[in-house]
């Protein structure tokens, strides 16, 4: 997943031949080969570790909840998860 909070414009592109202008606030550029092994590294943990995946995904939504009563349930089905490991 590609996230970003940014109060910016976000240009992308896989358009080697365009130089990137590092004036435009650039903090990192991200090769290929990185995305290549980000891309493998999601695949691996989606067809071996699922049980990691379901329970980071219970604590992430955790966090983001604002009711009380959810975050509560949220981190409880968390910690379920934990133990059934």
């Amino acid at each position: 997943m590609l996230s970003t909070d940014l109060k910016a414009r976000l240009a992308l592109t896989l358009d080697e031949s365009k130089p990137v202008n590092r004036s435009e606030h650039v903090k990192r550029v991200v090769t290929e080969r990185e995305i290549k092994q980000a891309f493998g590294r999601a695949r691996w943990l989606s067809e071996q570790e699922q049980t990691f995946l379901q329970t980071l995904s219970w604590f992430r939504k955790a966090l983001e909840r604002e009711n009380p009563l959810d975050r509560f349930f949220s981190f409880l089905l968390t910690l379920e998860i934990i133990v059934g490991l």
